[in-house]
Protein backbone atom coordinates (compact mmCIF):
# COMPACT_ATOMS: atom_id res chain seq x y z
CA UNK A 1 0.00 0.00 0.00
CA UNK A 2 0.77 3.53 -0.62
CA UNK A 3 0.38 6.96 -0.50
CA UNK A 4 -0.35 9.71 -3.31
CA UNK A 5 1.24 13.21 -2.67
CA UNK A 6 -0.70 15.30 -5.06
CA UNK A 7 0.78 18.66 -5.81
CA UNK A 8 -0.51 21.45 -8.54
CA UNK A 9 1.53 23.35 -9.65
CA UNK A 10 1.92 26.90 -11.90
CA UNK A 11 5.53 27.92 -12.84
CA UNK A 12 7.05 27.36 -9.71
CA UNK A 13 9.65 24.79 -10.17
CA UNK A 14 12.04 26.59 -7.04
CA UNK A 15 8.92 26.15 -4.69
CA UNK A 16 8.56 22.07 -6.77
CA UNK A 17 12.32 21.67 -5.85
CA UNK A 18 12.52 22.71 -1.98
CA UNK A 19 9.02 20.57 -1.52
CA UNK A 20 10.55 17.73 -2.90
CA UNK A 21 13.77 17.95 -1.24
CA UNK A 22 12.15 18.64 2.43
CA UNK A 23 10.13 14.88 1.32
CA UNK A 24 14.00 13.46 1.70
CA UNK A 25 13.88 13.58 5.01
CA UNK A 26 10.99 11.58 5.42
CA UNK A 27 10.37 8.76 8.33
CA UNK A 28 12.29 5.49 7.08
CA UNK A 29 8.67 3.79 6.85
CA UNK A 30 6.84 6.20 4.79
CA UNK A 31 5.82 4.98 1.44
CA UNK A 32 4.62 7.05 -1.21
CA UNK A 33 4.56 8.07 -4.71
CA UNK A 34 4.99 11.67 -5.91
CA UNK A 35 2.43 12.92 -8.48
CA UNK A 36 2.90 16.89 -10.37
CA UNK A 37 0.76 18.64 -12.33
CA UNK A 38 1.74 21.72 -13.92
CA UNK A 39 -0.68 24.33 -14.55
CA UNK A 40 1.56 26.75 -16.30
CA UNK A 41 1.29 25.62 -19.82
CA UNK A 42 3.73 23.38 -21.76
CA UNK A 43 7.05 26.18 -21.10
CA UNK A 44 6.25 25.80 -17.51
CA UNK A 45 6.17 21.99 -18.04
CA UNK A 46 9.52 21.54 -19.62
CA UNK A 47 11.20 23.66 -16.97
CA UNK A 48 10.02 21.20 -14.23
CA UNK A 49 11.07 18.09 -16.04
CA UNK A 50 14.28 20.01 -16.72
CA UNK A 51 14.26 20.57 -12.73
CA UNK A 52 13.33 16.99 -11.89
CA UNK A 53 16.38 15.55 -14.32
CA UNK A 54 19.08 18.23 -12.53
CA UNK A 55 17.49 16.51 -9.05
CA UNK A 56 19.06 13.60 -9.78
CA UNK A 57 15.67 11.47 -10.63
CA UNK A 58 15.39 9.19 -13.50
CA UNK A 59 13.42 9.07 -16.64
CA UNK A 60 11.36 6.91 -17.50
CA UNK A 61 8.81 6.20 -20.42
CA UNK A 62 5.07 6.66 -19.33
CA UNK A 63 3.35 3.62 -18.67
CA UNK A 64 0.04 3.54 -20.22
CA UNK A 65 -2.08 6.50 -21.14
CA UNK A 66 -1.34 9.68 -20.54
CA UNK A 67 -5.53 10.74 -20.03
CA UNK A 68 -6.63 13.22 -18.55
CA UNK A 69 -3.00 14.66 -19.28
CA UNK A 70 -1.94 16.73 -22.10
CA UNK A 71 1.58 14.83 -21.53
CA UNK A 72 2.60 12.84 -19.05
CA UNK A 73 6.27 11.88 -17.55
CA UNK A 74 7.83 9.11 -14.86
CA UNK A 75 10.89 9.68 -13.19
CA UNK A 76 11.99 7.10 -10.59
CA UNK A 77 14.43 7.93 -8.00
CA UNK A 78 12.63 10.10 -6.07
CA UNK A 79 12.68 10.40 -2.16
CA UNK A 80 12.79 7.31 -0.54
CA UNK A 81 12.54 5.32 -3.98
CA UNK A 82 9.23 7.49 -4.85
CA UNK A 83 8.33 7.14 -8.06
CA UNK A 84 7.66 10.73 -9.31
CA UNK A 85 5.13 11.61 -12.33
CA UNK A 86 4.39 15.13 -13.73
CA UNK A 87 1.47 15.64 -15.42
CA UNK A 88 0.65 18.65 -17.89
CA UNK A 89 -2.87 20.01 -17.84
CA UNK A 90 -4.34 20.63 -20.36
CA UNK A 91 -5.10 24.09 -19.95
CA UNK A 92 -4.44 26.00 -16.34
CA UNK A 93 -7.79 24.32 -14.82
CA UNK A 94 -7.08 25.96 -10.66
CA UNK A 95 -6.40 24.55 -7.72
CA UNK A 96 -9.45 21.86 -7.68
CA UNK A 97 -9.06 20.76 -11.11
CA UNK A 98 -5.49 19.86 -11.08
CA UNK A 99 -5.77 17.97 -7.77
CA UNK A 100 -8.98 16.08 -9.75
CA UNK A 101 -7.02 15.21 -12.23
CA UNK A 102 -4.35 13.01 -10.37
CA UNK A 103 -7.35 11.59 -8.60
CA UNK A 104 -9.05 10.36 -11.87
CA UNK A 105 -5.96 9.15 -12.81
CA UNK A 106 -5.32 7.07 -9.63
CA UNK A 107 -8.82 6.16 -8.96
CA UNK A 108 -8.19 2.74 -10.11
CA UNK A 109 -4.78 1.61 -8.61
CA UNK A 110 -6.03 -0.14 -5.36
CA UNK A 111 -2.36 -0.05 -4.21
CA UNK A 112 -3.10 3.58 -3.15
CA UNK A 113 -5.06 4.26 0.50
CA UNK A 114 -4.75 7.55 0.47
CA UNK A 115 -4.03 11.09 -1.02
CA UNK A 116 -1.45 13.80 0.44
CA UNK A 117 -2.47 17.06 -0.79
CA UNK A 118 0.55 19.54 -0.63
CA UNK A 119 0.86 22.88 -1.92
CA UNK A 120 4.10 23.84 -3.90
CA UNK A 121 5.31 26.37 -1.45
CA UNK A 122 5.60 23.68 1.48
CA UNK A 123 8.04 21.51 3.30
CA UNK A 124 6.92 18.70 5.11
CA UNK A 125 8.86 18.22 8.41
CA UNK A 126 9.91 14.44 9.18
CA UNK A 127 7.05 12.48 9.94
CA UNK A 128 4.25 14.69 8.49
CA UNK A 129 2.75 11.86 6.25
CA UNK A 130 3.09 8.66 9.17
CA UNK A 131 0.66 11.44 11.55
CA UNK A 132 -1.31 11.86 9.11
CA UNK A 133 -2.22 8.23 8.22
CA UNK A 134 -1.83 7.17 12.14
CA UNK A 135 -4.59 9.89 12.88
CA UNK A 136 -6.59 8.83 10.32
CA UNK A 137 -6.24 4.88 10.95
CA UNK A 138 -6.84 5.59 14.94
CA UNK A 139 -9.87 7.50 15.26
CA UNK A 140 -11.33 6.52 11.75
CA UNK A 141 -11.45 9.65 10.04
CA UNK A 142 -11.90 10.34 6.22
CA UNK A 143 -9.82 13.27 6.40
CA UNK A 144 -6.79 14.90 8.10
CA UNK A 145 -5.24 18.57 8.64
CA UNK A 146 -1.59 19.03 8.92
CA UNK A 147 -0.68 22.13 11.70
CA UNK A 148 0.98 24.75 9.50
CA UNK A 149 3.78 26.56 10.35
CA UNK A 150 5.37 29.92 8.27
CA UNK A 151 9.22 29.11 7.45
CA UNK A 152 10.36 32.21 8.57
CA UNK A 153 9.08 31.59 11.99
CA UNK A 154 8.52 27.65 12.51
CA UNK A 155 7.87 28.25 16.00
CA UNK A 156 4.75 29.88 15.90
CA UNK A 157 1.21 28.18 14.38
CA UNK A 158 -0.12 30.15 11.21
CA UNK A 159 -3.01 27.66 11.63
CA UNK A 160 -4.46 24.54 12.54
CA UNK A 161 -7.09 23.98 10.13
CA UNK A 162 -10.13 26.74 9.87
CA UNK A 163 -14.22 27.67 10.96
CA UNK A 164 -16.27 29.53 8.89
CA UNK A 165 -17.71 32.56 10.60
CA UNK A 166 -20.95 33.78 9.36
CA UNK A 167 -21.26 37.05 10.89
CA UNK A 168 -18.55 38.14 9.60
CA UNK A 169 -18.33 36.34 6.27
CA UNK A 170 -14.95 34.64 6.48
CA UNK A 171 -12.65 31.88 7.40
CA UNK A 172 -10.46 31.62 10.70
CA UNK A 173 -7.59 30.22 10.84
CA UNK A 174 -7.89 28.21 14.08
CA UNK A 175 -5.13 28.96 16.88
CA UNK A 176 -2.84 31.30 14.74
CA UNK A 177 0.12 31.97 16.56
CA UNK A 178 0.54 29.59 19.47
CA UNK A 179 3.53 28.38 20.35
CA UNK A 180 3.68 24.85 17.40
CA UNK A 181 4.84 22.58 19.79
CA UNK A 182 1.66 23.38 22.31
CA UNK A 183 -1.08 20.91 22.34
CA UNK A 184 -4.61 22.00 20.47
CA UNK A 185 -6.76 23.87 22.33
CA UNK A 186 -9.73 20.96 23.98
CA UNK A 187 -11.77 22.93 21.91
CA UNK A 188 -10.15 22.52 18.78
CA UNK A 189 -11.90 19.16 17.46
CA UNK A 190 -15.42 21.10 17.33
CA UNK A 191 -14.40 24.05 16.25
CA UNK A 192 -12.72 22.55 13.27
CA UNK A 193 -14.27 23.02 10.27
CA UNK A 194 -12.00 22.25 7.26
CA UNK A 195 -8.20 21.88 6.78
CA UNK A 196 -5.83 24.15 5.07
CA UNK A 197 -5.26 23.30 1.26
CA UNK A 198 -1.25 23.49 1.85
CA UNK A 199 -1.47 20.37 3.68
CA UNK A 200 -4.14 17.62 4.29
CA UNK A 201 -5.08 13.87 4.04
CA UNK A 202 -8.10 12.00 2.35
CA UNK A 203 -8.23 8.27 2.48
CA UNK A 204 -9.62 6.50 -0.43
CA UNK A 205 -12.61 5.55 1.19
CA UNK A 206 -13.45 8.88 2.25
CA UNK A 207 -13.19 10.16 -1.08
CA UNK A 208 -15.93 7.86 -2.88
CA UNK A 209 -18.25 9.29 0.07
CA UNK A 210 -17.25 12.99 -0.75
CA UNK A 211 -16.60 13.00 -3.95
CA UNK A 212 -13.93 15.29 -5.66
CA UNK A 213 -13.15 18.89 -5.03
CA UNK A 214 -15.61 21.44 -6.64
CA UNK A 215 -13.55 22.85 -9.50
CA UNK A 216 -15.76 25.94 -9.72
CA UNK A 217 -14.16 27.80 -7.23
CA UNK A 218 -10.83 28.01 -9.43
CA UNK A 219 -8.95 28.98 -6.35
CA UNK A 220 -9.89 29.59 -2.78
CA UNK A 221 -12.92 28.23 -0.62
CA UNK A 222 -12.76 24.62 -2.53
CA UNK A 223 -10.81 23.42 0.77
CA UNK A 224 -13.40 25.19 3.13
CA UNK A 225 -16.25 23.01 1.60
CA UNK A 226 -14.17 19.82 0.67
CA UNK A 227 -13.89 20.21 4.80
CA UNK A 228 -17.07 20.88 5.49
CA UNK A 229 -18.45 17.74 3.54
CA UNK A 230 -15.80 15.53 5.00
CA UNK A 231 -16.89 16.63 8.64
CA UNK A 232 -20.33 15.74 8.06
CA UNK A 233 -19.85 12.48 5.67
CA UNK A 234 -16.47 10.84 7.47
CA UNK A 235 -14.94 12.46 9.58
CA UNK A 236 -12.27 15.48 10.21
CA UNK A 237 -9.41 15.62 12.58
CA UNK A 238 -6.00 17.43 12.90
CA UNK A 239 -2.39 15.30 13.29
CA UNK A 240 -0.78 17.75 15.43
CA UNK A 241 2.81 15.93 15.41
CA UNK A 242 2.13 16.63 11.32
CA UNK A 243 3.89 19.93 10.73
CA UNK A 244 4.19 21.61 7.90
CA UNK A 245 6.31 24.80 6.63
CA UNK A 246 4.43 26.84 4.49
CA UNK A 247 5.50 29.96 2.63
CA UNK A 248 2.08 31.86 2.45
CA UNK A 249 0.38 33.40 -1.02
CA UNK A 250 3.52 32.97 -2.54
CA UNK A 251 2.07 31.42 -6.27
CA UNK A 252 -0.08 34.24 -6.38
CA UNK A 253 0.22 37.04 -3.85
CA UNK A 254 -2.70 36.20 -1.48
CA UNK A 255 -1.03 37.16 1.63
CA UNK A 256 0.52 39.93 3.01
CA UNK A 257 -0.42 44.21 3.29
CA UNK A 258 -3.77 44.64 1.33
CA UNK A 259 -2.21 47.04 -1.06
CA UNK A 260 0.53 44.28 -1.60
CA UNK A 261 -1.85 41.47 -2.67
CA UNK A 262 -2.15 40.49 -6.07
CA UNK A 263 -5.63 41.43 -7.83
CA UNK A 264 -5.81 37.90 -8.79
CA UNK A 265 -6.22 37.12 -4.88
CA UNK A 266 -8.22 39.86 -3.85
CA UNK A 267 -10.80 39.44 -7.00
CA UNK A 268 -11.16 35.72 -6.34
CA UNK A 269 -11.15 36.14 -2.25
CA UNK A 270 -14.47 38.41 -3.03
CA UNK A 271 -15.76 36.91 -5.62
CA UNK A 272 -15.61 33.07 -4.55
CA UNK A 273 -17.29 33.99 -0.94
CA UNK A 274 -20.63 34.71 -2.52
CA UNK A 275 -19.92 31.40 -4.78
CA UNK A 276 -18.86 29.32 -1.16
CA UNK A 277 -22.09 30.74 0.90
CA UNK A 278 -24.57 30.72 -2.38
CA UNK A 279 -23.57 26.91 -1.87
CA UNK A 280 -23.42 26.11 1.38
CA UNK A 281 -25.22 28.60 3.10
CA UNK A 282 -28.11 29.94 0.56
CA UNK A 283 -30.21 31.55 3.42
CA UNK A 284 -26.83 33.73 4.31
CA UNK A 285 -26.48 35.03 0.96
CA UNK A 286 -27.89 38.58 1.19
CA UNK A 287 -26.40 39.54 4.54
CA UNK A 288 -22.85 38.05 3.13
CA UNK A 289 -23.19 40.27 -0.02
CA UNK A 290 -23.07 43.34 2.30
CA UNK A 291 -20.52 42.34 4.37
CA UNK A 292 -18.23 41.60 1.18
CA UNK A 293 -18.96 44.53 0.08
CA UNK A 294 -18.33 46.77 2.86
CA UNK A 295 -14.97 44.95 3.40
CA UNK A 296 -14.34 46.52 -0.59
CA UNK A 297 -14.04 49.79 0.90
CA UNK A 298 -10.83 48.61 3.08
CA UNK A 299 -8.77 48.73 0.15
CA UNK A 300 -9.75 52.23 -0.27
CA UNK A 301 -9.08 53.17 3.95
CA UNK A 302 -5.14 51.99 3.09
CA UNK A 303 -4.35 53.97 -0.91
CA UNK A 304 -5.02 50.65 -2.59
CA UNK A 305 -6.87 51.71 -5.42
CA UNK A 306 -6.25 48.73 -7.99
CA UNK A 307 -7.01 46.09 -5.32
CA UNK A 308 -10.29 47.95 -4.18
CA UNK A 309 -11.25 47.70 -7.90
CA UNK A 310 -10.28 43.49 -7.98
CA UNK A 311 -12.25 43.66 -4.77
CA UNK A 312 -15.84 45.17 -6.36
CA UNK A 313 -15.30 43.69 -9.51
CA UNK A 314 -14.83 40.17 -7.78
CA UNK A 315 -17.72 41.19 -5.41
CA UNK A 316 -20.34 41.94 -8.66
CA UNK A 317 -18.75 38.90 -10.05
CA UNK A 318 -20.08 36.83 -7.30
CA UNK A 319 -23.14 38.57 -7.50
CA UNK A 320 -23.85 37.41 -10.95
CA UNK A 321 -22.78 34.03 -10.17
CA UNK A 322 -19.52 34.15 -12.12
CA UNK A 323 -17.84 30.87 -11.73
CA UNK A 324 -14.38 28.95 -12.75
CA UNK A 325 -11.33 30.49 -14.37
CA UNK A 326 -11.65 34.40 -13.80
CA UNK A 327 -10.71 34.78 -17.60
CA UNK A 328 -10.18 38.68 -17.08
CA UNK A 329 -7.09 37.74 -15.71
CA UNK A 330 -6.00 34.83 -17.43
CA UNK A 331 -3.54 34.94 -20.77
CA UNK A 332 -2.69 32.07 -22.44
CA UNK A 333 0.98 31.04 -21.33
CA UNK A 334 3.57 31.67 -24.02
CA UNK A 335 5.56 28.24 -25.10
Amino acid sequence: MTTAVIIVAYRNPEDIRRCLRALRAADPGETFDICLVENGGAHAFAVLVALLAEEGLIFKAPRGSASPFARLVHFAGGPHGAAVWVGLAPENLGYAGGVNLWLRRLEPDRRVQGYWILNPDTQPEPGALSALIARAERGGYGMVASQLVSTAWPERVLMRGMRWRPLVCRPLALERSRPSRDKPSAQLATLLEAPSGASFYVTRVALQEIGPMEESYFLFYEDLEWGLRAKTLCGLALAEDSTVRHVVGATIGSAGARGKRSALAVYLDHRNRLHFVRRMFPDRLRWTALVVLARTFEFLAVGAFRNFEAALAGWAAGLRGETGRPERFYREPAE
